[in-house]
């Protein structure tokens, strides 16, 4: 699966990640904070448990639910 990976800094000086599918607008409840990109059109395994470099859980599981997959998310 293609994706665009954007990221905004938090707080506390580290980045969360935000996963679309690639050339796909950002979701609207997100387009409220500073989301920068970080790279277009990367290949990622969607069935993957954790995307590790992004912190990211389940990316396939929250894109085929939400849209979009994000870091930092609980997926009890």
């Amino acid at each position: 699966m293609r994706v665009d990976i954007f990221k905004r800094k938090k707080s506390d000086g580290f980045f969360s990640y935000l996963l679309v599918p690639e050339g796909k607008n950002l979701p609207g409840e997100v387009t409220n904070t500073d989301w920068a990109i970080e790279i277009r059109g990367i290949d990622i395994d969607p069935d993957k448990e954790k995307l590790e470099i992004y912190s990211i859980p389940c990316p396939g599981k929250q894109i085929r639910n939400k849209g979009y997959a994000i870091s930092n998310v609980s997926l009890v």
